[in-house]
């Protein structure tokens, strides 16, 4: 009927060398997940509205635990959520073309039940950081192995310009902030106290417009309390092709990040192009990343050499203590038949941004 509903479900083995490890920090095993979610959707031309339910059901079986830490925990957490929002537009101009200005607000209530996880391990989670897309999600931490307790309201408003003709979108600004009606628990670590008491996020804004080939954008977290910005970012990308891409970026945490991106491919003659990037930390003057590379490209074949230097920063909590390593990769590509290894589109897919795998 007017139903939706769908299964996820993850089976994963975490593995490494714990020899030296001590604590949670040595435990390894095996995680499985099953979320069974319904879903109804409502949904018109000026507007929408989402309901769903769910249940996120998470079992271990864990080896090298520590005394008194169970190893096969389980845990199971309820979740429900209302997404709505409206449309509206006007036609107007926009350098002489027909375009739509939309007004979009946006309103989402999510409620997920509070577990404790203290003594569940840490294989894959990270908080995320805070940005305006983090207010729509489900799950304030990435992997499975933690999952926030919510209660809490999230309000938007969104305008966008667009191409009256082709729906192509020229500007978009956003901004927005959560209300929440009870305290977050739930922590990365268990350790962090006291708990969360704020009865309202920072807003988080962004910002972005495309003309032609030319992308600009940016972020911001603003701290009402502190009446502080706490975390912003710049863009500026021209991107006309996968071989003609020029990106330069800035990144600012407040009292831990300050960073600047430059990242490029750009050919030099028919065949040949030079790939690049450097990722900068002006705190501690040290390159997080360096790219270097060249592309040969024909009609049947391509050959890829790319030299890597950058800092092992899981390795390490803070910058300034990362471990610098090199790699150089090398890939071969007969079109029509694939690629021995697909590394370098993986790598430049992630280092350099605009830049999409290609289907090989």
């Amino acid at each position: 009927g007017a139903f939706e509903w769908s299964v996820g479900a993850s089976a994963v083995s975490f593995d490494r060398r714990n020899d030296d490890l001590r604590g949670i920090g040595k435990i390894v095993g095996e995680r499985a997940h099953i979320e069974p979610r319904l879903r109804l959707p409502l949904s018109r031309s000026w507007g929408f509205m989402n309901f769903t339910g769910g249940y996120r059901y998470t079992a271990y079986d864990l080896r090298d635990t520590p005394d008194g830490v169970n190893d096969d925990p389980q845990r199971g957490i309820a979740l429900g959520s209302v997404d709505t929002g409206l449309f509206f537009e006007r036609d107007m101009t926009f350098f002489g073309a027909a375009a739509v200005q939309t007004l979009e607000p946006r309103v989402y209530y999510l409620y997920q039940e509070y577990e404790d996880q203290d003594d569940l391990p840490q294989f894959d989670v990270t908080q995320l950081t805070f940005r305006y897309d983090q207010l729509w999600r489900d799950n304030r931490f990435s992997g499975l192995d933690r999952i926030g307790d919510a209660n809490q309201l999230s309000v938007g408003l969104t305008s966008r310009l667009l191409n009256a003709a082709s729906g192509r979108e020229y500007l978009r600004a956003s901004i927005g902030q959560i209300r929440y009606f009870e305290d977050r628990r739930v922590t990365r670590t268990g350790l962090q106290r006291p708990l969360d008491l704020s009865k309202r996020s920072e807003f988080a804004g962004e910002l972005v417009g495309r003309i032609g080939p030319w992308s600009l954008g940016g972020n911001l977290i603003w701290d009402p309390t502190l009446d502080d910005v706490t975390l912003g970012g710049a863009f500026l990308s021209y991107r006309a092709s996968n071989r003609k891409i020029v990106h330069t970026g800035y990144r600012y945490q407040k009292d831990r990040i300050e960073q600047t991106d430059l990242a490029a491919i750009w050919p030099v003659g028919k065949r040949f192009a030079l790939i690049g990037r450097w990722n900068f930390d002006l705190n501690t003057e040290r390159t997080i990343e360096g790219l270097a590379g060249i592309e040969y490209n024909d009609c049947c074949w391509k050959l890829r050499l790319v030299g890597r230097r950058y800092l092992d920063t899981p390795s390490a909590r803070q910058i300034a203590d990362a471990v610098t390593r090199t790699g150089v990769f090398f890939q071969v590509v007969f079109k029509g038949l694939g690629s021995l290894d697909d590394s370098v589109e993986s790598l430049l897919s992630d280092s350099i941004r605009g830049y999409v795998m290609e289907e090989i």
